[in-house]
């Protein structure tokens, strides 16, 4: 199968730093093909762990091609709404929060707004992106 991206999302706090915390991980996480479509979501549920202590305030989610390390995310998008701060338990994203509609019309920029999420957040890009055929 062909996907619009493979590798790993984590957890991006305000001011677009990833979250460190004893017990988090980036999760592993294929998005879909975009097809002819400016739409693509991830194929299976989108689950962070509970980590050792809760939850901070988060700003948004990043996309990664690595499981771990100092690396920025390929792209990222800020939340429409998070209520998971205090929390010490397990957080299953809703779809909304993580269906993309992405500008395809265009090589995308360092930090340049690609589009938004089906719930309202702005989606960037962390670094020179282009897309060929459906993929990054």
């Amino acid at each position: 199968m062909s996907y619009f991206f493979e590798g790993w999302a984590g957890l991006m706090l305000p001011g677009w730093t990833e979250l460190t915390l004893t017990g988090y991980n980036r999760v592993p996480v294929n998005f879909m093909a975009l097809g002819g479509g400016s739409e693509t979501r991830p194929e299976v549920d989108l689950v962070f762990p509970a980590p050792d202590t809760t939850y901070p305030v988060c700003a948004g989610i990043g996309l990664f091609t690595s499981d771990s390390g100092n690396d920025g995310p390929i792209v990222y998008w800020e939340f429409s709404h998070w209520d998971n701060t205090g929390k010490n338990a397990s957080i299953l994203l809703p779809v909304p929060e993580i269906t993309l509609l992405l500008d395809r019309t265009q090589v995308w920029q360092d930090s340049a707004a690609i589009g938004r999420t089906a719930a309202g957040g702005t989606v960037f890009v962390g670094q020179d992106v282009t897309l060929v055929d459906g993929r990054y």
